[in-house]
């Protein structure tokens, strides 16, 4: 796991490594949530198609179901004993 802070009491990884694409949409998300967004981020289908860059038998739909497979892991420690282990996804899609 890789720390990524500097209390050395927060590690966070990936369960599978993030591609070129994943990451770039993936930071796309946190300066969302960083500049204070809404609670739901949207993106035009054709800004995401302009920044992601796909093979062309690959498409949005095929690239988000990959991607929403993905977890974060992450570990919180305190003392040198782990108070918290977690799995999450990314993102989830609500089709409602």
């Amino acid at each position: 796991m890789e720390n990524i802070f500097n209390d050395n009491s927060f590690y966070l990884s990936f369960n599978k490594k993030l591609n070129k694409n994943e990451n770039i949409l993936l930071n796309l998300i946190i300066q969302k949530i960083n500049n204070g967004s809404d609670d739901i981020i949207y993106f035009k289908e054709s800004y995401l198609k302009s920044i992601i860059k796909l093979d062309p038998d690959n498409t949005l739909t095929n690239f988000f179901d990959i991607f929403m497979k993905k977890k974060i892991n992450y570990k919180f420690y305190q003392f040198d004993i782990i108070e918290n282990i977690c799995l999450i996804y990314i993102f989830s899609s609500d089709n409602s």
